[in-house]
């Protein structure tokens, strides 16, 4: 957990570019884990989709993600994650300000930081979004950066925090703290996928 000068706690968000991945196909374009601000070792996984749209103010198509999260930590035991699975599912959702957009319960979007561009001297997310953790939980704010890992392969870096009360989201991007504060703190995992760290045997930082 790190905090910005408002006091506020952020917690972890990566994915990176699914490597079986094909044009055309229907996997996911990313596989990643985020955490809560308020429990930052607990992490859950995730599958990103991408979108094309059209932007309503500019006519620019854009590309967006979208996701859940899974039902239960990557953390927990093995005996936990299949008791999670046999509950309920969980029915709540919770508005966010993204237009009339509705999250479900664990699930996440990404839109392109319109943002971003207004302040080119700050180092505002490239993507910005929610997620809906449920169990009666805020909605979270996600800032992502999309770069490259040490292959050479699209990856987000960000974080995710909670909504400050009276700030604007250009207001609050600007109280956050950048990509590199958040991988010196050891809030942003830095690094490859666990897949490919596995494979080369090479450490992740």
């Amino acid at each position: 957990m790190t905090t910005t000068p408002d006091t506020q706690p952020h917690g972890n968000f990566i994915a990176f570019l699914l490597r079986e991945k094909e044009p055309g196909d229907k996997r996911p374009m990313f596989e990643g884990r985020l955490s809560l601000p308020d429990d930052p070792k607990v992490e859950y996984g995730f599958p990103l989709f991408a979108h094309e749209y059209t932007d309503p103010k500019t006519g620019e198509v854009m590309t967006m993600f979208n996701g859940s999260t899974d039902p239960v930590s990557l953390n927990a035991a093995p005996m936990d994650q299949v008791a999670a699975l046999l509950k309920s599912a969980d029915s709540s959702t919770a508005l966010v300000s993204l237009g009339t957009l509705q999250l479900r319960a664990r699930q996440l979007v990404l839109f392109p930081n319109r943002f971003k561009n207004e302040a080119p001297d700050k180092d505002r997310p490239d993507y910005w979004g929610a997620y809906n953790h449920g169990s009666n939980q805020p909605v979270l704010r996600i800032g992502a950066w999309l770069r490259k890992d040490r292959y050479g392969r699209a990856m987000f870096g960000g974080s995710t925090s909670y909504p400050l009360p009276g700030k604007s989201e250009a207001e609050q991007q600007d109280l956050a703290p950048s990509l590199d504060q958040l991988e010196q703190d050891g809030v942003v995992t830095r690094g490859m996928p666990e897949k490919a760290k596995k494979r080369g045997g090479g450490r992740a930082d």
